[in-house]
């Protein structure tokens, strides 16, 4: 599945608890449950890592607990640039996915063996990706 088709889903899920529950889904709405559901995530987080009183709970049940936050987050994030007509697939090839070529650079360069020629290699090859990114940081800024 994709992110469109996991928002298409989501959506659906969403417009039936409106109904169910009389809800109205405007714009207020997406980012305050947004940050509602932030919140619920924090709470399970500390009491996953034992900052906050675990109301009864099992180790376990609040280990599921936090995952169905984590998924409550996601949701409400694919349900907000929806209602704004975000592309997320665009956008985060935009602004995290493009950086793929600089990590597999700086990977290849890490786990290579070091030999001069191989040293002067990477420092040039350092220096025209260190171009390269500062060129697409630039870009992301206009």
């Amino acid at each position: 599945m994709d992110v469109k088709e996991i928002t298409e889903i989501v959506e659906l899920v969403s417009q039936l608890y409106a109904e169910k529950f009389d809800i109205e889904r405007d714009a207020n709405w997406f980012i305050l449950k947004l940050q509602e559901e932030v919140g619920e995530l924090i709470q399970s987080y500390l009491m996953l890592i034992g900052k906050a009183r675990t109301k009864g709970k099992s180790a376990e049940e609040i280990q599921i607990e936090f995952r169905k936050e984590v998924a409550d987050v996601f949701c409400h994030v694919l349900l907000l640039a929806n209602f704004y007509g975000v592309d997320l697939e665009k956008e985060m090839d935009a602004k995290w996915l493009s950086r793929r070529k600089e990590l597999r650079l700086n990977w290849q360069r890490e786990t290579a063996p070091a030999s001069s020629s191989a040293l002067t290699n990477a420092a040039n090859s350092h220096a025209s990706d260190k171009e390269a990114l500062e060129e697409q940081e630039e870009r992301d800024q206009r």
